[in-house]
């Protein structure tokens, strides 16, 4: 192949990225808004299934996302490879999965201190 048919490759990878990356907020999103408007109300079962649901999906896309933002670097590396005129392209899996890991916690923190009440929330309760 070719570097410009491997560059518009790897921007084609790139843009699916983004795609399952957009995904994956709208997924932390609809988790979020449940936790504010049904969290307090959630049965421990149904609380268990919105939790796996959540989870479940979210690691999927999260990791599918990771493993096509690998491959377009692969390719943007290649890429570099063969031309060297820009700088070299920068994997930043590592700081993309600490994103992902931070969101996930970050949701479960917020549906655990809804599911507590105000005044848990607050330290109030303690």
């Amino acid at each position: 192949m070719t570097a410009y048919e491997i560059s518009s490759l790897a921007a084609s990878i790139m843009a699916n990225f983004l795609a399952t990356f957009t995904i994956f907020l709208t997924i932390v999103t609809a988790y979020v808004i449940t936790a504010f408007v049904a969290g307090p109300r959630l049965t421990m079962y149904q609380l268990s299934i919105v939790n796996a649901c959540f989870l479940t999906s979210s690691l999927i896309i999260g990791f599918l996302s990771i493993t096509i933002y690998q491959r377009a670097t692969s390719l943007a590396m290649q890429t570099w490879d063969l031309t060297k005129t820009t700088a070299p392209p920068i994997d930043l899996s590592w700081m993309i999965l600490l994103l992902y890991v931070g969101l996930l916690v970050g949701s479960f923190l917020f549906m655990s201190s809804v599911r507590r009440g105000p005044n848990v929330a607050r330290g109030a309760g303690m």
